[in-house]
């Protein structure tokens, strides 16, 4: 609880001093879990996050909010925003590398106060190594089955005035397949034989490239990430209908599924002017998504939407510290444009080729926005955290917004009992995509409000120092507001403004350490109240597991040797199905047999997966690990953005040797 972090303020505190409940996942943690992506981490050892599915991304929920993309989620790198502008999209998939962080930090609720838009669930930043963590080369490689390669490298050197760490990695797998029965699928004409491939990254194999230069004045980083997922069904018109991957041709050498490319350019500098410490960021941004996605298998109809934008601005802040208190402020400044849309189109085999016009349009908006933020400490053992943010966002071709976004908190600290209260409310405007996106599947309204998260969140901690325990509760109240929601029955618009979900719950963090062994405990449950629109049964929200529970076990056997075992419950999930295309029912070739085209009151049942990982030290610069997930091969759902719930992959393995020189 004493180690320090700084997402939750912009300012380095430790975990006792935040206003908010903050997770931290270190580079210990990483290691032992044997975890390749973020998603991994987040659902393993952060209450509230769930596992969520989409037609062609990798996304996460937290607070039981999502939409068709990780766009709810801000996630950082050093501070600096990596979700796009045009989409908010910040997938946590093989796009970013694991092996080059120090820590993550994961602020739960909203966070508007501090960074503004898309910060609505959570904030994540993410810390790098600095070279005195890594003063050498090190080099990671692993294969394993489904056609898993992937390979490592991290480098750090201290120079005389500044200090270099620089990063490499690269991912790739075939993916599994699955075989499924002509009614066991989701479309009105199944063919003989269908297929399905899960998890699948390949054609273009997500990087994660980059470095970081600084000094205690300044710093240059320079990031770029790539990724690209084969979606597992068809990805466009009805959405969810099975497809042959190896049938259709690439545009630009990606195959069906979401692909990305995102670059990040950032210098900063830090000053003392009188008693005031500024920190100036300026920065630029680009992104360039590119979608291939089967519209129609029966007619082989595949098309490939895909545009840019880039941004370019800056972050100011000046803190100082007086006798009663601690105060930050800050201005930021920014805007982005959209270009480049394209939308190519082949039918048939052999393939005749089209395109559709002005698929989205180009246009720009800008962005800017004032905050400040109080601590102070009120006595011995009360404390106080208030923020306060103003954003006015200039929009294309409709009413500019304007948001402001309070927290308030109270911090009791005394002896081994710590407690916070808080009420923060956050926001994340409506995509670009989603407001002027022509593409008939994904249409949304040029009218389109900002989805907005008021929290009411009480969390006391309690470490048991004789027992080797640290307990973390945290009670919340959530009131969501104008969540933007897909719904596959509208005739015209496919995103609305979809009313409010209240809900509360309980999150619950346990950990135990005693020299060689480590037991953490995690779990959250949440009910939904009431909602608009949005669906739910009995208080379940729809794919969003009511109870969910991680159980993780490190014990380090022997000198080199160290095994940890993750036992993750997912529970009961509503999980309705209604397979419709533009408000008209799809009619079930096999009414009496297999899948129902037609079940409201679907449930998915609970599952208990157990993954492990074993690492072994060979040598003091040399070590391997051997990582299994799902090792029962459970069978399991999970349904989301998708019209029905698509199957989970079996039993994965790789194993990876590190050496560093």
């Amino acid at each position: 609880m004493k180690v320090k972090v700084t997402v939750a303020s912009l300012s380095e505190e430790t975990l006792l001093e935040t206003p908010v409940p903050v997770t931290l996942i270190t580079e210990q943690i990483i290691k032992q879990s044997g975890a390749l992506t973020l998603k991994e981490l987040l659902i393993t050892y952060v209450p509230g996050f769930t596992d969520i599915e989409d037609q062609n991304e990798i996304n996460v929920a937290a607070r039981g909010i999502y939409t068709s993309a990780q766009q709810k989620i801000l996630i950082l790198i050093n501070g600096h925003r990596l979700n796009s502008r045009s989409y908010s999209m910040a997938a946590p998939d093989f796009g970013i590398s694991l092996d080059k962080i120090k820590q993550i930090e994961v602020l739960r609720g909203p966070a508007s106060s501090l960074y503004g838009n898309v910060s609505l669930t959570a904030t994540i930043n993410i810390i790098l190594k600095e070279a005195k963590d890594n003063q050498q080369l090190s080099i990671k490689a692993l294969i394993g089955n489904y056609g898993q390669q992937g390979l490592s490298l991290n480098f750090g050197h201290q120079f005389d005035s500044f200090d270099l760490f620089a990063w490499a990695s690269l991912y790739k797998s075939d993916g599994e397949k699955i075989y499924l029965n002509q009614n066991e699928v989701y479309t009105a004409e199944p063919a003989a034989d269908n297929q399905a491939i899960l998890n699948a990254h390949q054609d273009k194999s997500p990087y994660d490239i980059g470095f970081n230069i600084s000094n205690s004045e300044f710093h240059f980083l320079f990031n770029s990430h790539a990724s690209h997922y084969t979606e597992p069904f068809s990805g466009g018109g009805l959405t969810g209908e099975p497809y042959k991957y190896q049938e259709y041709d690439k545009f630009s050498g990606y195959g069906a599924g979401l692909g990305y490319i995102m670059n990040h350019l950032e210098y900063g500098r830090k000053f003392h002017l009188g008693k005031w410490l500024n920190e100036t960021r300026v920065y630029w941004d680009d992104s360039e998504i590119i979608v291939p996605l089967i519209i129609d298998p029966s007619q082989k109809l595949y098309g490939a939407p895909q545009w840019k934008d880039q941004s370019l601005g800056f972050l100011s802040t000046f803190e100082t510290t007086f006798s009663f208190g601690t105060l930050l402020t800050g201005i930021q400044i920014e805007g982005y444009k959209v270009y480049g849309s394209e939308f190519p189109l082949t039918v048939g085999q052999p393939a005749i080729q089209s395109e559709v016009e002005d698929m989205l349009p180009s246009g720009s908006e800008s962005n800017s926005s004032v905050f400040l933020q109080y601590k102070q400490q009120l006595s011995h053992s009360w404390y106080t955290n208030l923020g306060l943010r103003y954003d006015y966002k200039n929009r294309k071709a409709t009413d500019n917004i304007q948001e402001v976004s309070p927290r308030l908190a109270l911090i009791y600290t005394q002896g081994q009992t710590n407690l916070k209260i808080s009420y923060s409310q956050s926001f994340v405007d409506a995509t670009y995509w989603n407001r002027f996106s022509n593409l008939a599947s994904f249409k949304g309204a040029k009218t389109l409000k900002p989805e907005k998260l008021r929290s009411l969140q009480v969390s006391p901690s309690f470490s048991l120092p004789d027992l080797n325990l640290q307990l973390t509760t945290n009670l919340f109240y959530d009131q969501a507001i104008d969540v933007i929601y897909r719904d596959n029955s509208a005739t015209t618009n496919n995103y609305s403004n979809a009313g409010k979900l209240d809900s509360w719950g309980i999150e619950q963090e346990v950990t135990y350490f005693d020299n060689d062994l480590q037991i953490r405990i995690n779990a959250a449950y949440r009910q939904a109240l009431n909602s608009e629109l949005i669906k739910k049964d009995q208080g379940y929200i729809e794919n969003i597991p009511a109870l969910t529970a991680n159980l993780i076990i490190d014990n380090k056997i022997t000198k080199n040797l160290a095994l940890n075992l993750t036992f993750r419950y997912v529970g009961k999930q509503y999980s309705p199905i209604i397979i419709q295309h533009n408000g008209i029912k799809i009619p079930d070739p096999f009414p009496n047999s297999g899948v129902s085209f037609n079940d409201p009151n679907n449930y998915i049942d609970a599952a208990l997966l157990v993954n492990s990982n074993i690492n072994y030290q060979l040598k003091e610069n040399m070590s391997i690990n051997f990582k299994i997930n799902n090792l029962f091969d459970q069978q399991h759902q999970q349904g989301g953005s998708t019209l029905h719930p698509y199957q989970k992959p079996g039993r994965w393995y790789y194993i990876a040797a590190e050496i560093q020189y």
